[in-house]
């Protein structure tokens, strides 16, 4: 039987899930040439699996075995959701050398955190938890040039949905909270909005 936070945790991101696909179907919709269509595809998968490895994670509490896998794939799919997001914003706004620079930093993070993950399966590991936030900050090592380069307005889009990511950890690590799990949940969904707004409003 599945509890009523682990029901809400989990309406939470299939919610997550409709809208992964919903913004993958307007942004390759509108994208003008294949290099947009590319950046957006990875973009969009990488956010529709990192949805429905959660829902299934939540949803399957109650079969340890599967849920266990699951788990270690939900929390996978977080480095490929850093790394997709990332991608549109290299392929879109940087030109070379630093667009080869982040999508070869952030793939091979995404890659190590991984293989971590996997190594260790669903205990808690410090080292590949503590890759999330570098990882989402890249935006800082890469700010000079996508300060030059951005069209005006994507930099608030991405800092608002860096902010919202890195504000719900707050609640995730909280426990005490009553609905901690969903409150973090919600938070990554302002986050996904985010930049979901900032790519359609300004890299299509």
């Amino acid at each position: 039987m599945i509890s009523k936070k682990e029901r809400m945790n989990s309406l939470s991101h299939g919610i997550g899930v409709i809208f992964g696909i919903a913004a993958l179907v307007v942004l390759e919709s509108r994208s003008k040439n294949s290099n947009e269509r590319l950046a957006f595809l990875i973009y969009g998968i990488s956010q529709i699996i990192l949805y429905l490895t959660s829902t299934a994670t939540h949803l399957l509490t109650g079969k340890p075995k599967i849920h266990a896998v699951v788990r270690v794939l939900d929390q996978s799919a977080v480095y490929l959701l850093i790394a997709g997001t990332y991608t549109p914003i290299a392929m879109l706004v940087l030109p070379n050398p630093y667009k080869w620079q982040l999508l070869s930093l952030i793939w091979a993070m995404a890659g190590a955190g991984i293989i971590m993950k996997s190594v260790f399966l669903a205990k808690e590991h410090l080292l590949s938890d503590l890759l999330y936030l570098p990882m989402g900050w890249m935006v800082l090592l890469f700010l000079n040039p996508l300060q030059k380069f951005s069209p005006k307005g994507l930099l608030f889009w991405i800092f608002a949905g860096g902010i919202t990511y890195s504000g719900g950890i707050i609640f995730y690590a909280v426990k005490k909270i009553e609905y901690h799990h969903l409150i973090w949940h919600l938070f990554v969904l302002g986050g996904s909005a985010c930049f979901f707004i900032g790519f359609l409003r300004h890299l299509v």
